[in-house]
């Protein structure tokens, strides 16, 4: 089992990969941009395969290409 979890900010999204007993196993940084999200799952399925956790911290505010307008 692999566990994705995310770490966004208002610029990059970090993400990080950990092996069924809590060890780091992989890590990436993305702009925090659609191209940047699509590198992030593409980056999660070629080291990793489809069969993934994902986890997210509750920042709706950071995490969604739209953050600040409106």
């Amino acid at each position: 089992m692999v566990v994705v979890g995310a770490d966004v900010h208002k610029r990059t999204h970090t993400f990080v990969a950990v092996d069924a007993v809590g060890k780091q196993i992989g890590q990436l940084t993305v702009p925090a941009t659609t191209k940047g999200h699509g590198k992030a799952l593409r980056w999660a399925r070629s080291e990793f395969g489809d069969d993934l956790t994902r986890a997210i911290e509750d920042c709706r505010h950071l995490s969604t290409p739209s953050a600040g307008s409106g």
